[in-house]
């Protein structure tokens, strides 16, 4: 049988992995900040931090959580294309200054890497060794939600941090989607990651305009769409 960490050891790594990305992320800001102002003035170490910490803990183990070659890119052709009309909206919207745009690069796909390894590799791997692929998918997404939340303790807003929750249920369950049929967390690492920088350069551009709107909107409805197709065509894929 191949390796799953339990669930309990998990919840354990996973509560750990809050503690250093939380944390370490108000530490940095000194106090409460945004999420886009935080992103956009240097590298939040926490991110990466947290994702080593991962590593750390489950290394020999890299490939059962998914960290191998996908088997092919087509079953994530769906959220491709809606990646891709995100990032040009965004851009579209306009760029922020060069300095500014290296840092969201590199926080924003640093995001992708750590939250996919925590919640579409531990956490997944460890859920579906105990539930249905579908029930799996549905509890990591939702998880992955919750935690969300906790982003008002950084930025001390509460509504913002609960949309994002919404946001990161519907990403969890195509994220889910594209970790278990294609066999790896690396597309899922990078569409996340472009997902993530699409709403940090319209956070960090021309606010108000028809175009920022556009993207909110956008991602809303990708959201909830690709979240509804994540979960209904996993269901009778074998869990890897």
């Amino acid at each position: 049988m191949s390796f799953a960490p339990s669930r309990r050891n998990a919840l354990i790594t996973l509560a750990i992995w809050v503690a250093i990305t939380i944390g370490g992320g108000l530490v940095q800001a000194g106090g409460t900040s945004s999420v886009d102002k935080l992103a956009s003035n240097g590298i939040v170490w926490g991110i990466p931090v947290a994702a080593l910490f991962l590593l750390i803990a489950y290394r020999g183990k890299w490939s059962q959580l998914g960290l191998v070659a996908p088997t092919s890119w087509r079953p994530a052709l769906p959220a491709v294309l809606a990646v891709a009309l995100l990032m040009a909206l965004a851009v579209a919207n306009g760029l922020p200054a060069t300095s500014v745009l290296i840092f969201l690069v590199v926080n924003a796909m640093a995001v992708g890497f750590s939250e996919e390894l925590a919640f579409r590799g531990v956490l997944l791997r460890a859920l579906l060794g105990a539930y249905s692929v579908r029930r799996a998918v549905l509890i990591s997404a939702i998880s992955f939600g919750a935690v969300h939340s906790l982003n008002a303790l950084m930025t001390g807003e509460l509504v913002p941090a609960l949309f994002q929750s919404c946001l990161a249920v519907g990403m969890g369950m195509w994220a889910a989607n594209i970790r278990i049929r294609t066999g790896s967390l690396y597309l899922p690492m990078v569409l996340h990651g472009l997902w993530d920088l699409a709403l940090l350069i319209v956070l960090n551009g021309v606010a108000g305009t028809t175009l920022a709107l556009a993207v909110s909107v956008a991602a809303l409805a990708f959201a909830a769409g690709l979240g509804v197709w994540g979960w209904r065509s996993v269901g009778a894929e074998p869990s890897r």
